[in-house]
């Protein structure tokens, strides 16, 4: 995904994101979270890590659940799937027996070898946005799977279309993981020192008050890094982070720097299902 389309995510208030996805129905009692079966995802062998200890791992990236108009313009495409394509692309997950994990085992399987499922999978989100919860969270528990949501703390209640803390404290207590983007999703790599060290510490400390976990994972706004980012995100506590990066491949030596697989608007379950098989590293 190109940095123009994540800065357009930030920039607009998101005032079509309620009645674009309004007419899905998915938005209706059938897909409350509370009808919806606990999740039981059984854990089995670990997959094989290659010679260098590396281990392929898709990790899905998704920001919007909603039907976009014919004009809504590439920054848009680039950062949004339909209601339909995720669930049927989280049917197929299930279908083809793929096993949706979080980031603190893929942390535990590179620094301690603790297994992963078969054929695992993480699934994350970035921005927050409030259909990840009314949208996404309902089919991710319809099909026994979870998330990685990767939130930008001071959105929060404060901007039109992003989530609640209590539609996140329900999605940490059914079972899904809450990561870091930041407080308000800055270019860290042009923050101040001080605004740095905000920006991480903040952002961790206030989704650990409304978690039953550590918050150990950070995503990269608009996935830009160097090495200064990389550094102080390791001083402010976190154990690994996401790019916006392609590739299918996590290793322990470059667990701040774990790529992604961007998910675009056009991509149909052909694309979707090639993009999931290992790659050469």
């Amino acid at each position: 995904m190109r940095v123009s389309a994540l800065l357009a995510c930030s920039l607009i208030l998101v005032a079509t994101l309620a009645s674009s996805c309004s007419g899905s129905g998915y938005g209706s009692d059938r897909y409350l979270a509370a009808t919806l079966p606990p999740l039981n995802i059984t854990p089995v062998a670990a997959p094989t890590p290659d010679a260098l200890g590396r281990v392929c791992v898709p990790v899905l990236l998704y920001h919007h659940l909603q039907i976009l108009s014919a004009d809504a313009g590439t920054d848009w495409e680039d950062s949004t799937v339909t209601p339909e394509t995720f669930e049927e692309e989280m049917a197929y997950l299930a279908a083809h027996n793929f096993h949706s994990t979080s980031v603190a085992d893929l942390i535990a399987y590179l620094e301690q070898g603790r297994p992963l499922p078969e054929n695992p999978v993480i699934i994350t989100f970035d921005d927050g946005w409030e259909e990840t919860y009314t949208v996404g969270f309902p089919i991710l528990r319809k099909y026994g799977l979870s998330a990685t949501f990767f939130i930008p703390a001071n959105w929060v209640e404060n901007l039109d279309g992003t989530l609640s803390w209590a539609q996140i404290e329900e999605m940490d207590r059914a079972g899904m993981e809450i990561g870091s983007h930041t407080m308000t999703h800055p270019y860290l790599i042009k923050s101040t020192p001080e605004m740095l060290t905000w920006e991480l510490e903040n952002s961790k400390a206030r989704l650990e008050k409304h978690t039953s976990k550590p918050v150990i994972a950070l995503a990269y706004p608009f996935g830009l890094y160097d090495d200064n980012v990389i550094q102080q995100t390791k001083a402010a506590g976190y154990r690994a982070a996401f790019t916006i990066e392609p590739g299918l491949w996590a290793s322990r030596d470059r667990i701040f720097q774990l790529p992604r697989i961007d998910i675009p608007y056009s991509t149909d379950l052909n694309t979707f299902a090639a993009d999931l098989q290992t790659a050469n590293p």
